[in-house]
């Protein structure tokens, strides 16, 4: 009968003696005290007789500025004519 393979138990280290001591001592968890304050009471705010209506600004989204795209692209598009250029030899080649 075959030996066990031994390649599963070098993958991991033993743990260290420091690591042992640190897991065997006790760890003290200091807890504060919550204390709750009651609400105090808000007043109501204060609304105009006569609201003024200002026009409603639309919140237009920041559009994302990337810089490296262009060239990053150009750089894909040269690697994909150099790949299509290899396939075509190897077929032309293979055939």
């Amino acid at each position: 009968m075959p030996a066990k393979s031994r390649r599963k138990r070098g993958k991991t280290l033993p743990p260290s003696k420091k690591n042992k001591v640190r897991a065997s001592t006790p760890t003290v968890v200091m807890q504060e005290q919550v204390t709750t304050r009651a609400p105090e009471p808000v007043s109501p705010p204060e609304v105009p007789a006569s609201p003024e209506r200002k026009p409603a600004q639309t919140a237009r989204p920041e559009t994302a500025r990337y810089p490296h795209i262009a060239a990053e692209l150009w750089n894909i598009g040269i690697l994909a004519v150099i790949m299509l250029a290899i396939l075509a030899v190897l077929a032309s080649v293979l055939s």
